[in-house]
């Protein structure tokens, strides 16, 4: 199956999800990708707010707990745009983050929130990203 006629799919986890779908018409290639339930580990460092993508190794940063989850999911659809783009598939984003990012969350997990967002982006309107079902974990101190 050749990347602009099919579907790529992987998932880092058994909840975590990405998969894109690819339709050519003539000299046209629109694609469709989703991430379903991907955990993202917030963490305040200083004055700034971490978001970390654990299934998908994408880091983004903020001056808030909201403008960090906008960075994050600005930042990703643009991660993704680029690599349709460049390379005509997400494989090479699919890459879980090191192990100490799980360990580091193990922890914050205990005292998480839970944010939930599911994606879908077409690669011809990239203003548009559903963030409904991305998994953001914070430590409730925080909150």
């Amino acid at each position: 199956m050749g990347k602009k006629d099919g579907v790529v799919s992987a998932s880092a986890s058994a909840s975590a999800v990405a998969a894109q779908l690819a339709v050519a018409d003539g000299k046209n290639c629109r694609y469709a990708v989703g991430v379903w339930n991907l955990r993202v580990m917030i963490v305040k460092e200083g004055p700034w707010w971490i978001a970390q993508g654990l299934e998908i190794d994408y880091v983004a940063q903020g001056a808030s707990l909201p403008e960090v989850k906008k960075c994050f999911e600005e930042g990703l659809r643009g991660t993704i745009n680029e690599n349709l783009k460049q390379f005509e598939t997400i494989e090479n984003m699919l890459r879980p983050a090191p192990p100490s990012i799980f360990l580091e969350f193990e922890t914050l997990a205990e005292k998480a929130l839970i944010y939930s967002q599911i994606s879908l982006h077409f690669h011809q309107l990239p203003g548009w990203f559903d963030t409904t079902n991305i998994n953001y974990f914070a430590d409730a101190t925080l909150m």
